[in-house]
């Protein structure tokens, strides 16, 4: 496995994209944490394509960025399909599994340290949102 900037980048924004999706769909935070989460999945995905992440980077720098302008079911979509592929584009650098974790790790982290500082912002929030976060970033990191 080459652990060049675009597989970096690209796994990054593979993770950050379905972590927040994944986190819309809870519906425990409002159209910021969308916003906030969205453009850095598009910057980070962008960051990917130039470094010759493909095609694939590109269509997840955009889906990403388009999710801020639907409502959060289509921005829920946006988002898994920006994951979906910048997965695809990492799919062929080395074995799968390796790049899936990476992706959990780098993302799960990313998505909860966000949804952590959304707490500053919102105290009312539900604790168990940042429970399943930290679970699935640090299970992957452990891995």
């Amino acid at each position: 496995m080459n652990l060049d900037p675009a597989l970096i980048m690209a796994m990054w924004a593979a993770g950050l994209s379905i972590a927040a999706a994944v986190v819309v769909l809870w519906r425990v935070v409002g159209t910021g944490y969308l916003w906030l989460a969205a453009g850095t999945s598009a910057g980070f995905g962008i960051i990917a394509a130039l470094s010759g992440g493909g095609l694939p980077s590109w269509i997840g720098a955009i889906s990403a960025a388009l999710a801020v302008f639907v409502p959060p079911v289509g921005a829920t979509v946006l988002l898994g399909l920006a994951g979906v592929a910048h997965l695809s584009s990492i799919a062929t650098n080395g074995p799968i599994v390796l790049s899936l974790l990476g992706a959990a790790s780098l993302g799960g982290i990313t998505s909860e340290m966000m949804l952590g500082h959304w707490f500053l912002i919102d105290p009312r929030l539900p604790r168990w949102s940042l429970h399943r976060l930290a679970a699935i970033g640090g299970a992957a990191a452990a891995l």
